[in-house]
């Protein structure tokens, strides 16, 4: 009695007088493991796995986890949380049946599972055995042997009632399943040739198909089977085969380290572990609501209010033939003193390799400023005319850079070799284009969202065009130079 109020009273410790119903520390939620008070002192079997597992205290006394309990022997399998003996499909226990003149019954044998036994030898005192209804019974009357068109199996015979000359019934021998690689099986009082199921699969065993779970079922009068038991794709996960067995597993290769942080414009991200689910990104802090900066350094990012200047591709013009545009613009607190040190850079159909460099002219660009890179190769005219005024203003640069590149075409801005930011995915060819219309990069128009200040740092991660722009339609260059 002492012990257990000793558990009882460490248990409720745990979760405190208010905790609710399927509650656990907070603490507790993030482990792999973890159960609910209300699964408290349940058992279940462990997915890919012949055992049991229980919910319990850890070893600290903190968290309710599942912990393994029983491993399940060779011989054995794990059903509802218990471990069972695997036995094979000999017989139902009680049933009985007649071979010749012998009856056999169904009984439990030294290994614990069914096993036909002989019984009465009818034989012995010159009579018939007749398993015609249950129990099988020694008869003196040979009309009482079986019921004529009646058929039974004799191992791998299929053995007939038929009435002889002496209007006496009697089993007779017909066809030998086993010839054909079969078995007999006694189905609804018929008995059949069947497939032969020493190449079954093992009754509790898993496996993928694609991306499918199956499991190894028995079934009521024939081989094992397998079923599928869980689309895997379907919850976000893949079908996993290890160990002999396979299992629904969450791909979490390109998950965010834990504890990370990172910048998404002024927001400070952190890496956060999610219960069952793969880690994920989660906005946190907001620079600029105090006027600072997010700022990238030393593996994490933090708020400064340090003047720097800050350059984002903010407009990005993918039009009919040759009429396309790149804008710049300087998103920072600072100017830039020489817009020369900054480059573009195009990576074609998803080369990792450079395929063209434009750098900038020698000119300054003030913080909130913008510049536009337009083709050298213009046709519609009101088009040419905006980078025409712009030029003239020093606020744009025809180049042939700019005429050339795709929807499914990389670009990287770099100044004084630090990447500034990125459209597209490297090393990736979408086909045509990044996105679902009508948000993507070819024959359109697309501009930053307002908000975004800092660039994508990462040119090689997802892109979805959606996430950071917004569509201005086919052609589209009026607002070009204007931020």
């Amino acid at each position: 009695m002492r012990a257990f109020v000793v558990f009882v009273l460490g248990f409720v410790g745990i979760c405190g007088l208010g905790c609710e119903e399927g509650s656990n520390p907070d603490t507790c939620l993030q482990l792999a493991n973890v159960c609910s008070d209300s699964q408290y002192g349940q058992d279940r079997c462990v997915v890919g796995e012949n055992a049991v597992e229980t919910c319990g205290l850890d070893e600290e006394g903190a968290c309710l986890v599942w912990s393994l309990s029983e491993t399940c022997g060779d011989d054995s399998i794990c059903v509802d949380g218990k471990c069972e003996r695997n036995c094979e499909d000999v017989c139902l226990l009680g049933q009985s049946e007649c071979v010749m003149a012998q009856i056999r019954i169904c009984a439990v044998g030294m290994d614990g599972c069914p096993t036909w036994q002989q019984g009465e030898d009818c034989g012995a005192t010159d009579r018939l055995c007749d398993d015609t209804s249950e129990p099988a019974v020694c008869i003196d009357d040979c009309s009482q042997v079986c019921s004529p068109g009646a058929s039974r199996c004799s191992d791998s015979v299929i053995e007939t009632c038929v009435t002889g000359l002496d209007d006496c019934n009697s089993w007779q021998a017909g066809e030998d399943c086993a010839d054909g690689g079969q078995f007999c099986v006694l189905s609804n009082g018929t008995a059949a040739c069947e497939e032969d199921c020493s190449a079954q699969c093992s009754l509790g065993a898993l496996r993928c198909m694609g991306e499918l779970l199956e499991a190894c079922n028995a079934q009521a009068e024939s081989c094992n089977r397998w079923e599928v038991v869980e689309n895997c794709v379907a919850g976000g996960k893949n079908c996993i085969e290890s160990g002999g067995s396979a299992s629904c597993v969450l791909d979490c290769s390109g998950q965010c380290e834990q504890d990370s942080t990172r910048c998404a414009g002024d927001v400070i991200e952190s890496c956060v572990a999610q219960v069952e689910l793969c880690n994920a990104w989660q906005a946190g802090l907001d620079c600029a609501d105090q006027g600072e900066l997010c700022v990238e350094a030393d593996g994490g990012a933090i708020c400064e209010a340090t003047a720097e200047a800050r350059l984002i591709l903010s407009e990005y013009v993918e039009g009919s033939s040759y009429n396309k545009a790149l804008e710049i613009t300087n998103t920072g607190n600072n100017s830039v003193a020489d817009l020369s040190r900054c480059r573009l850079e195009r990576y074609n159909n998803g080369s990792v390799d450079v395929s063209a460099t434009y750098t900038f002219p020698e000119l300054p660009l003030a913080a909130g400023g913008v510049f536009v890179l337009c083709s050298s190769q213009i046709s519609v005219s009101a088009f040419e005319q905006i980078c025409t005024d712009l030029a003239a203003l020093g606020l744009a640069e025809a180049h042939g850079f700019c005429g050339l590149f795709n929807g499914n075409d990389a670009i990287l801005l770099y100044c004084d070799d630090v990447l500034q930011d990125s459209f597209g995915r490297l090393g990736e060819d979408p086909g045509t284009a990044w996105g679902t219309e009508p948000i993507i990069s070819v024959n359109h128009s697309l501009r930053r969202i307002d908000g975004i200040s800092s660039g994508d740092l990462i040119p090689d991660d997802v892109f979805e065009p959606a996430d950071e722009y917004e569509d201005l339609g086919y052609d589209y260059f009026d607002n070009l130079g204007i931020r």
